[in-house]
């Protein structure tokens, strides 16, 4: 099905705006991103209810960094990813399938009791995670525990490990507070923006509340901070 000019327009701002920055939440090149968006927005031509207002918001928020992450195997490192809400550690030594624990889990996991059961085992020094998917590769579990990570040291890794073998985990990261913005536009008589076509910027529709920093809207976030 062929795209409408609208919807090419569309795809052509969005690959633009992914091609600008690394849009990781907090980072210098997100707040670049949320720049790029407001200076996008009003060089643009726009329909906006009366009352609007489009403005940047700053928050706080907790950005967690990791550092080397891996299961060694006798010498052989393999690669991993920290489970978010689970303690770092700078290294624990067990036999995997006994005192490193071992599942092969779904993203969607973290939503069943049997999950935080497995997290909070007594008998394990550390937890691997073995990412289970509709494609192979990372699927990271979210972190739902962010704030008040529990349990032990935990990763994610790819590929699945033999049990009965010692092994050593290592987990570090660093969590880092920051200041966040994001893009957004509030109006008191409609709960909706319409931006009209043009070539720096498609006709788009969306919630109020709207055009927040695309990768933004995943931060965990509190109340605005302060307004510019």
């Amino acid at each position: 099905m062929s795209r409408t000019p609208a919807e090419h327009r569309a795809v052509s701002w969005l690959v633009n705006w992914n091609h600008e920055f690394s849009h990781r939440t907090g980072t210098p090149g997100d707040h670049r991103g949320a720049d790029w968006l407001a200076a996008q927005v009003l060089g643009s031509s726009m329909r906006m209810p009366s009352g609007s207002l489009v403005s940047h918001e700053t928050f706080l928020l907790d950005r967690l960094d990791p550092g080397d992450t891996y299961l060694d195997i006798d010498g052989v490192r393999v690669r991993g990813v920290p489970v978010f809400d689970a303690p770092a550690t700078s290294g624990v030594t067990g036999v995997i399938g006994e005192t490193i624990a071992i599942a092969t889990l779904r993203p969607d996991a973290v939503y069943k009791g049997d999950y935080r059961r497995l997290r909070e085992e007594a008998a394990h020094v550390g937890l691997v995670i073995v990412c289970q998917g509709t494609h192979p590769g990372l699927g990271l579990l979210n972190a739902e525990q962010f704030n008040t990570p529990y349990g032990a040291p935990a990763i994610h890794v790819v590929d699945p490990v033999s049990e009965g073998r010692p092994a050593h985990l290592v987990s570090n990261s660093v969590r880092t507070q920051l200041d966040f913005a994001h893009f957004t536009r509030r109006g008191t008589e409609s709960p909706r923006i319409d931006l009209a076509s043009g070539p720096e910027f498609p006709r788009l529709r969306c919630p109020a509340g709207i055009l927040i920093n695309p990768v933004a809207s995943k931060a965990r976030a509190g109340q605005p901070r302060s307004r510019r």
